[in-house]
């Protein structure tokens, strides 16, 4: 052709064997249940491929930003035996030792803290954990973690560090400068919020009305026949039609 590409004219087809029609359909929005179970075309998805290099990308990003500041990237065993944490267990039995089991790590907790008096001051590990509990939202049987044991650094610097992180893997992989973090006390939360982990996105927060009520009278109602002889109180049993005893 005058643009350099070459064109192929078939003058005729033999079909030697026959494709079955794909389970899934790329013009169409398929079921998450046919996605899954066909996973390896739901993979050929540009957005799904997308996903995963974008994962592979903050892998490579933890590590380096763990190493640089001074975390040792340790293994620790998969097979091991029960520890009491917040679920239960995943139990695989012994071909060697008939009747007895090892267990799944729920989290790599008694690894690293041996590290820890091994002299291993700053230890991560991008881990499988895995927990035999029911599916929920945020529950999974087998999930990954970043996770960072250190020694000899006081909260602030813990924070310091994971924050940084944070910041790092935004800015890098969105640009997105995140800046500094808000940090909000206990108390301020609860007393603003009601909560210890409040949502920063609703903008509905608590009024202490103490003040206000300080000069008001509130006296409790009693159903089992009891009340006080205040006016207050008489009204209300009224209301409530509770008779003298």
């Amino acid at each position: 052709m005058a643009t350099g590409e070459i064109e192929v004219l078939a003058s005729s087809l033999t079909i030697i064997n026959r494709a079955d029609v794909l389970p899934l359909d790329s013009n169409h929005v398929n079921t998450e249940e046919a996605r899954l179970k066909y996973r390896y075309l739901d993979l050929r998805r540009p957005e799904m491929a997308q996903r995963l290099k974008t994962r592979a990308k903050i892998t490579s990003l933890v590590r380096r930003f763990m190493d640089d500041h001074g975390f040792l990237d340790i293994e620790t065993p998969m097979l091991t035996k029960a520890t009491p944490e917040g679920a239960r267990d995943y139990l695989v039995p012994s071909r060697v030792h008939k009747g007895k089991f090892y267990a799944l790590p729920q989290s790599p907790q008694l690894f690293k803290q041996l590290l820890m008096m091994s002299g291993f001051d700053r230890y991560y590990q991008i881990v499988k954990c895995f927990r035999d509990e029911d599916l929920r939202a945020d529950r999974q049987p087998e999930f990954t973690q970043i996770d960072v044991e250190t020694s000899f650094m006081t909260a602030p610097q813990v924070r310091e560090v994971m924050e940084a992180l944070v910041r790092h893997l935004w800015l890098e992989v969105k640009g997105v400068d995140l800046g500094d973090f808000p940090v909000m006390t206990f108390a301020e939360a609860e007393r603003r919020y009601g909560s210890d982990k409040p949502d920063l996105r609703n903008p509905m927060e608590l009024t202490d009305v103490a003040d206000l009520l300080k000069s008001v009278e509130i006296c409790s109602i009693c159903r089992s026949g009891e009340r006080s002889e205040r006016p207050c109180c008489r009204s209300a049993c009224s209301g409530w039609r509770i008779a003298d005893p």
